[in-house]
C-alpha cells in the first residue's frame, strides 16, 4: 500500500488512454501492472530489501500475459496462485520500479509517453522537490504531436520560454530519460 500511495498508483486503472493508440493495454494488462509493482515492492519489503534493491530490482513478477505484453519471455518455474512467476531482466531494458509499466502509464498522456509528467514524478516523488505551480493565466497545453519531430523537440518551446524554463529545466531532462518507454510502459 506504501508504494500505491507514495507513487499514485491507484491512478492506474482509471487514467484515462486512448484504445486506437493502445489496443492491448487493457483493464486486466492494468490490474497485473499494478499487482507486479505490488508484488516487487511486498517481497523486497518483507525480506532484506532495500530501496535501492527497489529501484534497480533485475527481476520482477509478472503473468504469461504481462510478459508477453511487454514483449518478455516468460518466467520459469511455477506460478503463484495469481498466475504470477518471478522473471529475470537482466539483459533487457527493464528493471526495478522506475521501468515498470504501472508507473509509466500512470505518468503518460492519453496517446503517448510524458517527459513532464514523468520529470515531475521524480523531482516530488523520489527527490521530495515541491515544483511551485505554473504561473497564473499560464495557458498549460502538452504540445500537437507532430510525428517528424522527436519529444524533445516537441517540448522545446517549455525550455524557451521564460515563463516556465526555471521548472522546465529541473523537469524536461529527468522526464526525457523514460523516452524509450511509451505512453502505456512498453520499451
Amino acid at each position: 500500500g506504501f508504494v500505491e500511495q507514495w507513487l499514485h498508483l491507484d491512478r492506474l486503472i482509471k487514467v484515462p488512454k486512448i484504445m486506437q493508440v493502445y489496443p492491448d493495454l487493457t483493464f486486466s494488462v492494468r490490474g497485473e501492472m499494478l499487482r507486479e509493482t505490488q508484488k516487487l515492492a511486498s517481497t523486497l519489503m518483507s525480506g532484506d530489501g532495500t530501496l535501492s534493491d527497489l529501484l534497480q530490482a533485475e527481476h520482477s513478477y509478472m503473468t504469461d500475459e504481462l510478459a508477453n505484453y511487454y514483449g518478455l519471455p516468460i518466467g520459469e518455474g511455477a506460478a503463484d496462485s495469481e498466475g504470477f512467476r518471478r522473471i529475470d531482466l537482466q539483459g533487457t531494458p527493464y528493471g526495478g520500479l522506475l521501468a515498470q509499466g504501472s508507473l509509466l502509464t500512470t505518468f503518460a498522456r492519453p496517446d503517448s509517453s510524458s517527459p513532464i509528467h514523468r520529470g515531475v514524478l521524480i523531482r516530488e516523488r523520489l527527490l521530495c522537490q515541491e515544483l511551485p505551480p505554473p504561473p497564473p493565466n499560464l495557458e498549460i497545453k502538452p504540445p500537437e504531436m507532430d510525428p517528424d519531430k522527436t519529444t524533445r523537440e516537441q517540448y522545446a518551446q517549455h525550455s524557451s520560454d521564460p515563463a516556465c524554463a526555471d521548472c522546465h529545466e529541473r523537469i524536461d531532462p529527468i522526464g526525457f530519460g523514460f523516452e524509450h518507454f511509451d505512453g502505456a510502459g512498453v520499451y
